[in-house]
């Protein structure tokens, strides 16, 4: 195998799959642009076929995974993690029929996984991870390919190479990316559903959240790129974000895995028209409030909306901590709302860096210059009070009267 750096170029990861590879002559077809994937046997568009009912692996004229010959039944390479799959680590497979007759070969362990090397037509190289193994549990993992078309490479095992920039798209549902991003590359969340980052990326380029929800669950302290939540799309989780972040207008922010904490190293910037929203349901930070901490400056804009099913609890609840060495805080919300079960969406009012809010006998107060909300108790005259009060607007009138 080349070992020759991979060269940069977009890569489309499929996203964790899972598939399972029935024991049968039907197996899974999988289009590996698409991600579509079927096992009743119908031959769609699909780019590769893996089943045991037979031949190990039958591929369409457009995939052409490493085999150790050309030969249309020559037995399936194993690649090893980080290996690069260009040119040189692929070979034509006649057509695109045959495979290993015992659907291991010579170079797969039954049960541990391993990765097959591809060419799709327009000289797009990739690998899929799989685990083989005839006793019914074997499974397409993942695949990942470049789009630099001829020219481009690609290591198994990882999501994308330097000066890359990655593209995972949750439309067709949720899943967790375990890769962790180094170097150079970049991030685009696209799709309408959620996707979850729990490893520790080292990357310097940007994170771009498009579209659906970007969780970030893992430790990003390193990953110093910065990060732009788009209009409509949304960033939380417990994780730390190294980049400066922004949140656009019409972007929202909600931190935690309901609740939370989600640490800025550096900067984060509420931008007008923005949306955060945070939860609040006991007195603890982080497992039963939300809560934000700012390394750098955190600049306030947009909306604020806490949530809560219950009356919140008489207490401090520190929302925004930004104590650090650098951290600051600017600008205004434009608006606070209580909002959940036990609130009618009741508006703060502002006076200066404080926001003001009374419902059901209690005050709520939130600091900009703190970032502290204070839950008390409202002041309720006693009824000897109301007496006293009574009494000396009695002896009031009289008085008025005798002046007269």
């Amino acid at each position: 195998m080349s070992s020759a750096l991979p060269v940069a170029a977009d890569v489309l990861y499929s996203n964790l799959q899972d598939l399972s590879i029935p024991t049968n002559f039907d197996g899974v077809y999988i289009d590996i642009e698409s991600g579509t994937n079927d096992t009743s046997g119908t031959t769609f568009d699909w780019d590769v076929n893996l089943f045991f009912g037979g031949i190990g692996v039958v591929n369409s004229t457009g995939f052409q995974p490493v085999r150790e010959t050309d030969a249309g039944n020559g037995t399936l390479s194993n690649l090893a993690w980080g290996d690069t799959v260009n040119s040189s680590s692929t070979f034509d497979s006649s057509g695109g029929t045959g495979g290993s007759t015992d659907h291991l070969g010579s170079t797969f362990t039954a049960g541990t996984e391993g990765y097959i090397g591809f060419e799709l037509t327009g000289g797009n190289y990739g690998w899929m991870r799989v685990v083989l193994d005839g006793s019914g549990s074997a499974l397409v993992k993942d695949w990942a390919y470049d789009t630099s078309g001829g020219t481009g490479a690609i290591a198994t095992g990882n999501v994308l190479q330097s000066g890359s920039t990655v593209t995972v798209d949750s439309s067709s549902g949720s899943f967790t990316l375990g890769s962790a991003l180094s170097n150079d590359q970049s991030l685009v969340k696209a799709g309408s559903g959620t996707t979850t980052l729990n490893a520790a990326s080292t990357n310097s380029g940007t994170t771009t959240v498009s579209s659906g929800m970007l969780l970030v669950n893992g430790d990003n302290s390193a990953a110093s790129g910065a990060v732009t939540v788009a209009s409509g799309a949304s960033l939380g989780g417990s994780g730390i974000i190294g980049g400066a972040t922004t949140i656009q207008s019409g972007g929202f922010l909600a931190p935690g895995n309901s609740p939370g904490i989600l640490t800025f190293s550096d900067d984060l910037t509420l931008a007008s028209g923005s949306f955060t929203n945070m939860e609040i349901t006991g007195s603890t930070r982080g497992t039963d409030y939300d809560g934000i901490d700012v390394g750098g400056a955190l600049t306030y804009g947009g909306g604020l909306t806490l949530t809560s099913n219950t009356l919140i609890g008489v207490g401090t609840y520190n929302l925004f901590d930004f104590t650090g060495d650098n951290a600051s805080e600017s600008g205004d919300f434009s608006s606070i709302t209580l909002s959940g079960t036990a609130y009618a969406s009741n508006a703060f009012i502002q006076d200066g860096d404080v926001w003001d809010a009374i419902v059901d006998n209690q005050t709520y107060t939130y600091s900009q210059v703190t970032g502290n909300l204070v839950v008390a108790t409202t002041a309720v005259p006693e009824p000897e009070t109301f007496a006293l009060l009574g009494g000396l607007l009695a002896l009031g009138t009289v008085m008025l009267r005798r002046r007269r």
